[in-house]
């Protein structure tokens, strides 16, 4: 499995958190996110896991963006 974001965006309300993430996430290999309080490490999480809806940009799931996919189909992989 791979994860690949790229130019990751997140706005809420007239708040931009995110600019223009990228990361590539191999399957074998151990990832660790850390920052301090506020530098948006739960706002990446959660919208990876599509909880946060309002984003630009795009989050390949095994090659296939799955921002423009539903949650369900999301959720099997």
């Amino acid at each position: 499995m791979s994860l690949e974001i790229k130019n990751l965006s997140v706005k809420i309300k007239k708040t931009k958190l995110l600019n223009k993430i990228n990361l590539k996430v191999k399957n074998s290999d151990l990832n660790i996110i850390i920052g301090p309080n506020g530098a948006g490490k739960s706002t990446l999480l959660k919208s990876i896991c599509k909880i946060i809806d309002n984003i630009e940009g795009k989050i390949l799931l095994n090659s296939e963006n799955i921002i423009e996919k539903d949650l369900q189909d999301v959720s099997k992989n």
